[in-house]
């Protein structure tokens, strides 16, 4: 294949729709071979609204639905930060790519498990 040849895009879900997640969709939306396929929130109403507002296909009110989507190939973590490492290890365990907004964890420890992931 050649540089000029179009590759499969990305298809990403995110975890969090509140105003972080938000900007972070914008930017997928922007981004040349990525594609947002599923969000998630707790408040379902918020990520239908980024659904709607961002032509992502589905939406959930459970981030383990974004992490076990086979269709899913990276995870964009947008959640509250004391969900960030808990998440980052399920998306290891399911062989997901991880971009995950700061901090990683709210600890040393944590953060360490989630880095060996």
């Amino acid at each position: 294949m050649t540089t000029t040849e179009a590759k499969d895009p990305v298809k990403v879900g995110v975890i969090g729709c509140g105003r972080i997640g938000i900007v972070h969709l914008g930017a997928i939306n922007k981004a040349p071979g990525v594609v947002p396929i599923v969000v998630s929130n707790p408040t379902v109403s918020k990520a239908e609204d980024a659904a709607k507002k961002f032509g992502v296909p589905k939406f959930t009110g459970d981030a383990m639905d974004v992490i076990t989507d086979p269709d899913v190939d990276a995870v964009w973590i947008c959640s509250p930060s004391q969900f960030h490492a808990d998440q980052i290890k399920a998306c290891a365990a399911n062989g997901k790519h991880v971009f995950c907004e700061k901090p990683i964890a709210t600890d040393l420890a944590e953060t360490v498990e989630a880095i060996n992931a």
